[in-house]
């Protein structure tokens, strides 16, 4: 088994790496213990707007990006590790979760964390999740990954993925709220190194372990698809599936209703109302943001096109533009 050297904290350049290994870049069974800056990843099969906080996330430089793999949207950061696990598969092969959790579960236990295996993906510790895993299969290979909570910041996490599930419909999978808890509640003397280091001796203990670090040629590839793929306002929310939203937002000077349809990430319909004290007709503002991205920088752009003050009685366009997501 290779075990691939990644010190990066890169979210996009990160997935990239999976995918490039996944595909064929190494041939070999790879292990990858990786780490993101603070992040959240969605689903391959999620609508992005639907699993975020998108104004907590803007506030607190929470990156978006989507995985390669299903399952519900996730929160990375340095007190997370996450691990990644790719072998051969061929039809009617064991890829069921249980085959590659065991080695997880046995370096949690060995390391005196009662973890046990909950649900068909999950590692809980007392009924708290403390591991969530998602798989994919590709060119004869599947990925297994999942993430390993040690300390991370839980009131970041629930703070970037909170959003209000009435404000929106689609066909979208979505994120069950589990409740949560870090490795170290159950052993304070656990750190990231510890888990790490934990984790590379369990996993050389069934197979040998050679080291390998990325060459030039390989991470001008990853960093291809970092750049093509995982870096793109399409991937992370153009493929979202289609959805509606809708948002009442009040302001000292009035209340702003807004419904919207989205497709491909793009405004198809727009509705605002409210009982903002306006003197121009707002659907002026209605027909140009029809085919503009669901992104705030874009929405506000297209409002600030236009005297919102008059439009909205002294509501500012940055504050009507918050009102297009949570």
């Amino acid at each position: 088994m290779i075990y691939v050297e990644n010190s990066s904290k890169n979210p996009c350049f990160n997935l990239a790496l999976e995918e490039y290994l996944l595909t064929g870049g190494i041939e070999d069974d790879v292990l990858l213990l990786w780490q993101n800056d603070n992040t959240v990843v969605v689903g391959r099969y999620q609508n992005t707007s639907q699993e975020i906080n998108e104004q907590f996330c803007r506030e607190n430089e929470v990156s978006i990006v989507r995985r390669i793999t299903g399952g519900g949207a996730v929160y990375h950061d340095s007190g997370n590790l996450n691990y990644s696990i790719i072998t051969s598969y061929k039809q009617g092969d064991d890829i069921s979760f249980g085959r590659f959790l065991n080695m997880i579960l046995e370096t949690l236990i060995k390391l005196g964390v009662n973890a046990e295996l909950h649900g068909r993906n999950d590692l809980a510790v007392g009924g708290k999740k403390v591991s969530g895993s998602a798989q994919a299969i590709s060119n004869g290979r599947i990925l297994h990954h999942g993430t390993l909570l040690c300390s991370s910041d839980l009131d970041m996490l629930s703070g970037a993925l909170k959003s209000d599930p009435d404000k929106y419909a689609s066909k979208a999978v979505t994120s069950i709220r589990s409740r949560v808890a870090n490795i170290q509640d159950f052993n304070d003397t656990i750190s990231i190194a510890i888990l790490k280091s934990s984790l590379l001796t369990q996993f050389s203990r069934s197979a040998s372990l050679e080291m390998h670090e990325l060459g030039e040629a390989e991470a001008k590839e990853v960093c291809l698809l970092q750049k093509n793929k995982y870096e793109t306002w399409q991937w992370n929310y153009g493929s979202s599936p289609a959805f509606t939203y809708s948002n009442k937002t009040r302001f000292p000077l009035g209340t702003v209703n807004v419904s919207l349809s989205i497709e491909g990430g793009i405004i198809r319909q727009c509705s605002i109302t409210g009982d903002f004290l306006g003197c121009l007709d707002v659907s002026d503002i209605e027909r140009a943001l029809i085919g503009t991205k669901r992104v705030f920088a874009d929405v506000a752009a297209c409002i600030s096109g236009f005297d919102a003050g008059l439009y909205f009685g002294g509501i500012s366009a940055y504050e009507v533009a918050g009102a297009f997501f949570n």
